[in-house]
């Protein structure tokens, strides 16, 4: 679509990326899912805190009250103490008159079974060894500035626009179908050395399973993998699609492109994370090139020798090796989410949207 053009080129270049890096957070060259968890916790504040502000807009359209109100802001969602208008940002008035219809339509959108919240909080606290208490601890400092600017943002626009929650609920949640898949299918593949327990092909789609080794983020109860799910979700959006105004379309829209500049960012940070010597970087660009290049059979389970080489032992290092799996995994989550999205045209009534935009 005319749509699709406008990313191409980004698309291309990100998924480059994931093909190289991904595979660098596995074995051979890691062995430890504690590692896999540095990264992830990193990239889970932007799901904890969008998940935060719907469950906000929840209790706004239904008034309902919060089960642990005391102790919400520490023990339930750590990362929500963050300031409302920080000096470098630019203050957004409320929205003054919402859409009537709208905020009832926003509490019901995201059906039982897609948040991510539990998954991420329960796959960090099993790899890591932490209990509840310990790791909401942990969860209660932002890993970086990059993090913290985002969460903030999302604060701030879902307060102000309410509506650009669609914006995230899409791209963040069709990730987890799309390219969440491949990389679910990726990690299995490290073995039972690295997991410890082996996962065939149905064990990697086994909810249960998934949860038990700490991959339960990339997974969803029952039998259809989360098929059932994504249909129930996308029936719901098209509801709030047909209320939602030409100008929210827009505001929709927008927000989208701003998830893609701030995972960007997310990478940036990332990436200097890594730090390492000026040598370094040819010898991944290296093993990199090498998987880029290598066809990935996705119907077969190879598991992978948990040693590392000295010459790679650089990634043992938890920020470094955690950053390279989310590095992988926040690249593929922007550009997979994008390019369905956008592809699909969220409903042909998004072209409206775009026009207004003056992106079509």
């Amino acid at each position: 679509t005319r749509v699709s053009v406008l990313f191409r080129t980004g698309h291309i270049h990100l998924n480059r990326l994931i093909t190289s890096r991904l595979p660098l957070a596995l074995p051979p060259h890691a062995a430890s899912p504690r590692l896999y968890a540095s990264g992830l916790s990193h990239f889970a504040h932007v799901y904890l805190t969008f998940e935060s502000c719907w469950r906000d807009v929840v209790v706004a359209a239904t008034s309902a009250p919060l089960r642990n109100p005391a102790l919400s802001s520490l023990l339930e969602d750590p990362w929500i103490a963050v300031s409302a208008s920080p000096a470098n940002s630019t203050v957004l008035p409320p929205n003054p008159s919402p859409n009537p219809q709208l905020l009832p339509l926003l509490a019901s959108l995201v059906p039982s079974g897609l948040a991510r919240s539990r998954r991420l909080r329960s796959d960090l606290a099993t790899i890591l060894s932490l209990r509840p208490v310990d790791l909401d601890v942990q969860l209660s400092a932002f890993p970086g500035p990059a993090v913290r600017t985002f969460c903030e943002h999302i604060r701030r626009i879902v307060r102000a626009k309410p509506h650009v929650l669609v914006a995230y609920t899409w791209v963040l949640y069709m990730a987890v179908f799309s390219g969440g898949r491949y990389i679910r299918a990726e990690l299995a593949k490290a073995g039972e050395g690295f997991w410890g327990r082996h996962m065939n092909g149905e064990d990697a789609r086994d909810g249960a399973v998934l949860k038990d080794v700490g991959l339960g983020f990339w997974g969803f109860e029952g039998e259809c993998d989360g098929d059932d799910v994504k249909a129930d979700y996308k029936a719901r959006l098209a509801v709030v699609d047909a209320a939602l105004t030409p100008e929210e379309r827009v505001d929709v829209v927008e927000e989208a492109r701003n998830i893609f500049e701030n995972c960007r960012l997310l990478v940036e940070e990332l990436d200097a994370l890594m730090d390492t010597p000026v040598q370094q970087p040819e010898r991944v660009a290296a093993v990199a090139k090498d998987e880029a290049e290598r066809p990935i059979d996705h119907e077969s389970v190879v598991y992978l020798s948990p040693t590392v080489s000295p010459a790679r032992s650089w990634l043992r290092n938890s920020t470094i090796a955690g950053a390279v799996v989310v590095l992988g995994s926040v690249y593929w989550l922007a550009a997979s989410s994008l390019r369905t999205a956008l592809q699909e045209g969220w409903q042909e009534g998004w072209h409206e949207g775009f026009a207004i935009a003056g992106i079509v």
